[in-house]
């Protein structure tokens, strides 16, 4: 039996919500644990946020949210077509179809974007560096 008293806090979740007055503030006290969820034979941690009133789970908003296949199975996948391999070659290393594998993608690359802000946010550089800065320099007549 679990040990009661008080549960820690969810320091690493935010709310997803884009109309919640604490959307992606993380530690806030606003967000509680609501029990689990069974996906893809693993239980699954669902929250709650108590300023908008909303549910959600520890996979919304990413490139795994609403996906049923194994995300070992997802990530190697990527990894394959990251390092140059087909995607016709990809889904018949992995077993799966071609649509599959191009779904997985697309979802992948729409979050890059936030997975580049969060490694982004907490950055603060002395100095920038222009190792492979190209440029094309246009002659005016005149």
């Amino acid at each position: 039996m679990g040990k009661r008293g008080p549960k820690g806090k969810f320091t690493h979740v935010s709310c997803p919500n884009k109309e919640c007055k604490k959307y992606g503030v993380s530690g806030g006290d606003n967000i509680v644990s609501n029990g689990t969820v069974m996906s893809r034979g693993e239980p699954i941690q669902r929250f709650f946020c108590k300023e908008c009133r909303r549910y959600f789970n520890e996979y919304t908003d990413t490139a795994y949210e609403g996906l049923r296949t194994d995300i070992g199975k997802i990530d190697s996948s990527l990894k394959c077509i990251n390092d140059g391999m087909g995607v016709r070659a990809t889904s018949r290393s992995m077993g799966c179809s071609v649509n599959s594998i191009q779904r997985w993608r697309r979802k992948a690359s729409s979050q890059s974007e936030k997975v580049s802000e969060s490694f982004e946010k907490d950055m603060d550089p002395e100095s920038v560096q222009f190792d492979e800065m190209k440029g094309v320099v246009k002659k005016t007549s005149g």
